[in-house]
């Protein structure tokens, strides 16, 4: 049985805060964001000043009404970040494809 999101998320509650940590999940846009012509430009400035203020490196794709994204960095941040964009309403359908510690970024 695969882990769902919790179980993928607490499986990580022992690793400290500073590990080197690597979170790709993809999600469907909602109907008002598809709407929304400019929606990857505004998601990715966005997030670009968000992740360069807390270290985070990573990618974001746009296709077909999906968001995929990789998100590197200390877990502690990451996690912040995670939360942030899961709670964000202009995507729903959230599921985490992998959650691993790294040794390196990609």
């Amino acid at each position: 049985m695969p882990l769902n999101y919790t179980n993928k998320i607490s499986a990580f509650d022992e690793i400290e805060d500073s590990t080197l940590v690597q979170l790709v999940y993809v999600s469907t846009l909602t109907l008002g964001s598809r709407l929304n012509a400019s929606i990857f430009d505004q998601v990715e400035n966005h997030a670009r000043n968000y992740n360069q203020q807390h270290g985070i490196t990573g990618t974001l794709c746009y296709g077909n009404g999906h968001f995929l994204q990789c998100i590197e960095g200390e877990k502690a941040h990451v996690f912040e970040l995670q939360q942030r964009i899961f709670a964000d309403s202009r995507h729903k359908n959230i599921e985490v494809l992998l959650l691993q510690t790294i040794d390196n970024r990609s």
